[in-house]
């Protein structure tokens, strides 16, 4: 399957099956039809996608709250890998 033209919620939908319901790369693979390389790359893809988003939600509602630029908040939140 093709993954390339999924919109970014679909892609940030992908992601969040990945977190919450699988333990293996061979397992997603598998039950996604696609290569565990193909896997990973989709999932670092859609990780960069989600985190993107959430930020971007975060820094729409602080600044509307808070009344503060979202430059500067976007400047301000950063999001720990592990």
């Amino acid at each position: 399957m093709n993954y390339n033209n999924k919109t970014d919620k679909e892609k940030q939908s992908i992601f969040l099956d990945w977190f919450n319901n699988y333990l293996t790369y061979e397992k997603f693979s598998s039950d996604y039809g696609i290569t565990i390389k193909e896997a990973e790359k989709l999932i670092e893809e859609a990780r960069t996608i989600h985190e993107r988003l959430v930020k971007e939600t975060i820094t729409t509602k602080l600044s509307k709250e808070r009344r503060a630029s979202k430059k500067f908040l976007d400047e301000k939140i950063i999001f720990i890998q592990g």
